[in-house]
């Protein structure tokens, strides 16, 4: 029942991205060949990786449930993967990695607040990346220097409090 309430709320996490995604998007003037939109997948494979390959097929059925229905205004969606280990500088590293080599337009995870915050404080905030995680559950999320858009936390306050998005 674990796993089914993570995997529920991981596509719920990818659906949602792919939302706030269509509206920030701006699409290009027609080409031959579509430009695809960039979703990066943060999880740590090396400290959890049964729960990270759950996550991760989860992520590529909502991808591919969205590319069989037309993409994100048209343009297909595809997914890149890295592993943010459970050191906060190596999940900084991988998001950089992510944005700036990968060109991802959105982030879903990392799986811990430790890593979560150094990541939108020191990355994706700036680059004005959004990033959303299935699984950070730290209240200094809803106060983290993000440029006000990039960090969203979709489960419950610690407290059992109700989830949020800013």
């Amino acid at each position: 029942m674990i796993l089914r309430t993570r995997f529920v709320r991981l596509v719920v996490t990818v659906s949602l991205l792919l939302v706030v995604c269509s509206c920030t998007f701006v699409v290009p003037p027609p080409t031959d060949a579509p430009t695809a939109l960039k979703l990066g997948l943060l999880l740590n494979y090396t400290g959890s990786p049964e729960a990270s390959a759950d996550r991760e097929r989860a992520f590529n059925l909502a991808i591919s449930h969205v590319n069989a229905g037309g993409g994100v205004l048209g343009q297909p969606v595809t997914g890149i993967t890295a592993d943010a280990t459970s050191d906060p500088q190596a999940a900084v590293d991988a998001a950089r990695h992510l944005i700036e080599v990968e060109g991802v337009h959105a982030i879903v995870g990392p799986n811990a607040s430790s890593a979560a915050l150094p990541i939108a404080e020191t990355v994706a905030g700036p680059a004005g990346i959004p990033v959303m995680s299935p699984s950070a559950t730290s209240p200094q999320l809803s106060t983290v220097s993000d440029n006000d858009f990039s960090s969203v936390r979709l489960s419950p306050m610690p407290s059992r409090g109700r989830s949020w998005l800013r």
